[in-house]
Order: C-alpha cells, then structure tokens, then sequence
C-alpha cells in the first residue's frame, strides 16, 4: 500500500496517528476528573472514533481517497448528531420509533 497508492497510505497513517493521540487525550482527560459532558471530551470522543473509521476506510483494498473522506466527514456528523442530542432526549425517542414494534393490520 505504501508504495502503489501513496496518498491513501499518507491518510491512513496520519489518520491512524491522530486517532491514537485522540484516545491517549480522551483517556488523561476523564482520568485527571474533566467532566464527561464538557465539550473538550466531547470532541476528542468524536475525533477518535471517527479517526478509526477513517483508518478502516482507508485500508481496504479497493477504497478510494475521496470516497473514504466523504465517509470519514459522515461519520463526524453521525456522531456529533448523536453526542449533542442525547442530553436532550431526542436520540432516545429517535431509537424508539426505529425500534418500535410493528404495529398489527387488522382485517376489515
């Protein structure tokens, strides 16, 4: 990979590397007491995860770079989607009406 598709392989390693500082940084920061629910955790949660989205992306056989990027900025805003709207509740009444049971059609 890091010979025949060298731009791939640059994202892949750049992206493998702020994923692990991201983790490290999530990690000092919940055990030094910073709150969970501050925006500094916040970010770095989104970052890593979608981090190690990107580097899966990336290394797959026949992935392309533009493609992965798209994937990578989708994935940001899923997660940031669901990170911001739990405090609220929406994301809970969100998984309950995707999760509900079907409802039963009744014959006339």
């Amino acid at each position: 990979m890091r010979m025949q598709r060298r731009w791939l392989y640059h994202v892949f390693i750049r992206s493998s590397w702020f994923g692990f500082g991201a983790s490290m940084g999530l990690t000092l920061a919940l055990l030094t007491g910073v709150p969970p629910r501050s925006r500094f955790v916040r970010g770095l949660f989104i970052l890593s995860y979608s981090t190690l989205i990107l580097s899966f992306v990336t290394q797959q056989a026949f992935s392309i770079i533009w493609v992965s990027l798209g994937v990578w900025v989708g994935v940001i805003a899923l997660i940031t989607f669901a990170v911001n709207y739990r405090t609220h509740g929406h994301l809970r009444k969100f998984f309950d009406w995707l999760c509900r049971e079907p409802v039963a059609q009744t014959a006339s």
